[in-house]
């Protein structure tokens, strides 16, 4: 008996010793200076994005930066002259909401896209950004800068903040924040106890603090029960690179080679996302999806937690568009 407990002893450590958990590769590729001097002065105009810090680098480049003056340095002089008269007529000022579907903050952006898109070279475009960084409003500048990064052909592979890292106040309740700044305000928390009372755990030297983003005040009636995907911060993000990438209003030159497949790549992407949200409805017994008419009113009202600059606006119940 001994013996068979021996050897069904050492078979057990065999086996154990023989699982292999799973591994993680990452590709990696060497790069040289010129490459890390770029993602350095990438990131650099991202720093305390929410405000103009008068002793960074890019605030010396970019306060004295003259686009007008330096116009031959850009492919395109027509869109610098446009973005030049929209300036002149006046931009969204600091400190204000920036929204891609207001018509006149949308064409300004779309004119700084332009102008940072068409700079000649790394150093002009990374002038022209500091110069914007300066003197544009706070969104309306990392709206243009993130999507001109992504698209110009000498910042490829330069990694970007995630979208929930460069506009977190767009992923994370009031009601969470309210913790963060707490936490920040008072150097930590009293206790452990009373931490974990209000879902703020310490780990090491960092502070994990747990958040609800699924209730039945968000969407009333029975559509709280899908909050938990349409209010995802994976999901979330996901849409935002596919509209940084494909912008609505971005022009084919920009996209030669989707050119022919854009309006298809749009269609697919709407119809899996339609069909993942419909798997969603029915398998949390909710039924179809109701159909959309600008004559009924909108039964489901929406009342979100999340702020930008102020709180997101609220749809009551039955709204009539």
């Amino acid at each position: 008996m001994k013996t068979v407990l021996v050897l069904a002893s050492l078979v057990a450590f065999t086996v154990a010793g023989a699982i292999v958990g799973p591994t993680r590769e990452y590709k990696t590729k060497a790069v040289d200076n010129e490459f890390v001097v770029k993602q350095q002065k990438v990131l650099s105009l991202y720093y305390h994005s929410g405000q103009v810090d008068t002793e960074a680098e890019y605030f010396k480049i970019g306060k004295d930066y003259n686009i007008e003056a330096n116009i031959g340095d850009y492919t395109n002089q027509k869109a610098v002259r446009e973005l030049l008269d929209l300036w002149k007529t006046g931009f969204l000022p600091k400190n204000l909401a920036f929204s891609i579907f207001n018509e006149r903050s949308k064409h300004e952006a779309v004119a700084l896209f332009h102008v940072l898109y068409y700079a000649k070279d790394f150093d002009v475009f990374y002038k022209t950004a500091a110069a914007a960084r300066v003197h544009v409003n706070e969104g309306q500048f990392l709206y243009a800068y993130y999507i001109a990064v992504l698209h110009r052909p000498d910042t490829k592979g330069i990694v970007l903040p995630a979208p929930y890292e460069a506009y977190p106040e767009l992923f994370t309740n009031v009601d969470t924040w309210w913790k963060i700044n707490r936490v920040k305000m008072q150097n930590g928390v009293d206790s452990f106890d009373l931490g974990s009372e209000y879902g703020i755990v310490k780990e090491q030297n960092e502070y994990v603090i747990y958040a609800n983003y699924s209730n039945h005040f968000t969407y009333p009636e029975n559509e709280h029960k899908i909050s938990y995907f349409t209010e995802d911060i994976g999901l979330n993000a996901y849409y935002y690179y596919f509209h940084v990438f494909f912008p609505f209003w971005m022009e084919s030159d920009v996209q030669p080679d989707l050119k022919e497949h854009r309006g298809e790549i749009y269609y697919y992407f709407y119809q899996q996302l339609l069909a993942r949200y419909y798997l969603e409805r029915l398998s949390s017994d909710l039924g179809e999806i109701p159909e959309f008419s600008w004559k009924h009113q909108i039964e489901t009202g929406y009342k979100p937690s999340m702020k930008y600059f102020y709180n997101f606006v609220q749809r009551p119940e039955y709204y009539q568009i």
